[in-house]
């Protein structure tokens, strides 16, 4: 799949064009490919993404902020939120399909950040801190969620509709998400396999549940 990258100022026109594979099972991977893609010094500029007949607009203001503009040839939204350009660069392009687009970028030694543009008319961004993964034909997401009880929460990024899934037996760790070792979606259900609380440096304590996913309001 090609991307073309066109990065619009008053002083130049460049085009950029790279692959960005999708890895729906290797998030990280993914967003290390696209992060190359990043110049710093850019400001006051307009970067476009399209793939396909998709397009994501980076309006950044300065070098420290930016707001995204997104949609096809029938819709166009713009982000409510703005953005800050973060260490490693700006948002970046992880996966899409008829319904949505899902950009991504690292935030920390144990967190990746999703920002979810649906692709509805008046449709507003859907930011994910946390996220752990995705599933693009059920309008999925699951991430850790800032409730200190609630190990797990799956979300429906259209309906808003989600599912908080609890645990007590997990490892010490400080961020409970360090714990899991894979999460993925599988049918109608989401398995987890985490460390449990007798997790040790040298003694490990698999634990594994798959869980049906049923969603409240």
């Amino acid at each position: 799949m090609e991307i073309k990258i066109i990065c619009i100022s008053s002083l130049f026109l460049l085009l950029f064009f790279f692959a960005c594979e999708k890895k729906p099972n290797n998030y990280k991977m993914s967003l290390e490919r696209c992060q190359t893609h990043w110049q710093l010094g850019i400001k006051d500029t307009t970067l476009i993404v399209k793939v396909g007949n998709l397009y994501i607009k980076y309006h950044i203001q300065g070098d420290s902020t930016y707001n995204l503009e997104w949609g096809n040839e029938t819709v166009k939204n713009v982000s409510k939120e703005k953005f800050e350009v973060l260490g490693n660069g700006i948002l970046n392009f992880i996966d899409s399909d008829e319904k949505a687009i899902i950009l991504g970028q690292n935030c920390g030694s144990s967190c990746i950040y999703y920002v979810i543009l649906p692709l509805l008319q008046n449709s507003k961004e859907k930011k994910y801190l946390f996220a752990k993964t995705y599933d693009l034909e059920k309008t999925m997401v699951a991430y850790i969620p800032e409730e200190n009880d609630i190990f797990v929460r799956v979300e429906n990024y259209i309906t808003g509709q989600y599912m908080d899934i609890k645990e007590e037996n997990i490892c010490m760790a400080v961020y409970r998400g360090d714990c899991i070792d894979s999460i993925y979606f599988s049918d109608e259900t989401i398995v987890i396999k985490w460390q449990g609380n007798e997790w040790l440096n040298d003694k490990s304590d698999p634990k594994e549940k798959k869980i049906k996913i049923m969603m409240s309001n």
